[in-house]
């Protein structure tokens, strides 16, 4: 996988990379030209704890441009990534609406992500193809408003 910091720093703020998937970032690090101490370190670990990783993971991520964001930056960020991959026609929204939820609770329920995280409540009163028609609307919105948020 390329290295991504937009999508890197929200999973760091959720906690979404485990200490032993971080060997596997820095490689990714290292393969788009980011390079330092810390990011040849963090390559290097086989099987590292938390412990190991957390004590040079300010380091590495000064070295490859990786910067702190909150927990709601970092959920809305999630959802709008996986909600561009629905978009562009590459993931169903269904299997989708209890990993919106959870952004949306780890947000601290962000306004921004009430309507696609309540997608499993929401409007059980309608058919199959109204409540298609209202998630398909209701994504686009949400991506809209992301990509343009002073519109």
């Amino acid at each position: 996988m390329p290295f991504d910091p937009h999508s890197i720093e929200a999973k760091l703020a959720l906690g979404r990379i485990s200490p032993e998937n971080m060997s596997k970032v820095a490689w990714d690090a290292l393969e788009a030209g980011y390079d330092g101490p810390a990011t040849r370190r963090m390559a290097a670990f086989e099987n590292p704890t938390g412990f190991e990783t957390d004590k040079i993971l300010a380091a590495f991520m000064s070295e490859t441009g990786l910067e702190s964001v909150s927990k709601r930056e970092a959920a809305v960020r999630m959802a709008y990534e996986t909600v561009r991959e629905i978009l562009d026609g590459r993931k169903d929204p269904s299997p989708y609406f209890h990993f919106f939820y959870k952004l949306w609770v780890e947000s601290d329920l962000v306004p921004d992500l009430q309507v696609i995280g309540n997608f499993d409540d929401a409007h059980s009163w309608l058919d199959a193809k109204e409540h298609k028609a209202y998630v398909w609307d209701q994504l686009l919105l949400f991506a809209r408003n992301y990509e343009n948020p002073e519109d």
